[in-house]
């Protein structure tokens, strides 16, 4: 008998692509499912639609709880899971139809402890579509592979719903609840921490609905009080996680740089006035300014747009009184 998968579906506020997120697991060729929907506290019709699927298929679970966040809402699926395998997706995506068996049949067939898949973002606002990765890779990855990757590039990224992980390994690991911003990444990079072999499959079999209304969009989500990048505490904190690993802790402080850039670029491109935000990014930004500066490894023009950034932030806190933010 084939092995019992538990999809977890974390839900909050959804209604309008719920549907198509439960359809898309009710029709997958692989049947021995445990469908667990959390409803965490949703104020629209979240909770009708999953009461509806209830009703018409055992397979389905459904827990209410009060609001508390996608990390708490996963902690309770995980908690509930029965299955030998484990897998995420948000309510607002959906999966290929073949999804589930092929990310099963690739942990079995090469005995790994995770299979991880490419992806397909879209934007139905905009109309577009991107997939993750087009070299029709097809390989088994040890843990530190799946970190270089995941920190160099944006083909395997740090998602949870890109992946299944046998149940075992969630028997002592749970995700933080006190973190909005890259907390699968955190997990994830907790999860590999331990030597595991993974199968990559470069097939974009999940479908990642890009929102216009993403926190990463909503600069305001973004920033702490004191006017820090809550990207930059959750680097330092995967830093700390992995720092018996210098290889990797050097591929984050690169990544770190960069989300910081882009965060503030996005601040200048909006208009975005926040003097306690660009005092916290010049001082991230000078502290490493040696090193990236320095570093062979890192993109000409990724160097010229940093020494323009810092420049411009330089003279915005060399004239505090005036700046353009106040």
């Amino acid at each position: 008998m084939s092995k019992l998968v538990s999809i977890i579906v974390a839900i909050y506020n959804v209604d309008q692509y719920l549907n198509k997120c439960i359809e898309s697991i009710l029709s997958q060729t692989y049947e021995n499912l445990e469908i667990i929907l959390i409803n965490d506290g949703s104020e629209d019709n979240s909770k009708l639609i999953c009461e509806k699927y209830l009703a018409v298929d055992d397979r389905i679970i459904l827990i209410n709880k009060t609001n508390g966040g996608v990390s708490s809402a996963r902690n309770r699926g995980i908690d509930t899971a029965k299955g030998d395998y484990i897998t995420f997706i948000d309510g607002d995506d959906y999966i290929c139809k073949e999804s589930i068996e092929t990310m099963v049949k690739c942990i079995e067939q090469f005995n790994v402890d995770m299979s991880v898949c490419g992806y397909r973002i879209f934007s139905e606002e905009h109309n577009v579509s991107k997939i993750s990765d087009d070299s029709e890779t097809n390989t088994i990855m040890s843990s530190k592979d799946i970190l270089t990757e995941i920190f160099k590039n944006n083909k395997v990224n740090g998602f949870l719903w890109n992946k299944m992980f046998r149940r075992d390994i969630f028997n002592s690991i749970r995700l933080p609840e006190d973190m909005d911003i890259c907390e699968d990444l955190y997990i994830v990079c907790k999860i590999l921490r331990n030597d595991l072999n993974i199968y990559y499959t470069s097939k974009s079999l999940y479908n990642y609905r890009e929102s216009v209304n993403s926190v990463t969009k909503n600069i305001d989500k973004l920033l702490l009080k004191d006017g820090t990048i809550k990207y930059v505490d959750a680097f330092n904190k995967i830093s700390e996680l992995l720092n018996n690993d210098k290889d990797i802790v050097k591929l984050i402080r690169i990544r770190k740089v960069k989300v910081i850039m882009e965060t503030y670029y996005l601040m200048i491109k909006n208009k975005y006035k926040n003097k306690l935000a660009t005092t916290k990014i010049y001082e991230e930004l000078h502290k490493e300014k040696k090193y990236y500066l320095q570093n062979k490894n890192i993109p000409t023009k990724l160097k010229v747009a940093f020494t323009l950034f810092i420049f411009k932030l330089y003279m915005e806190n060399l004239f505090t009184n005036r700046s353009i933010y106040e």
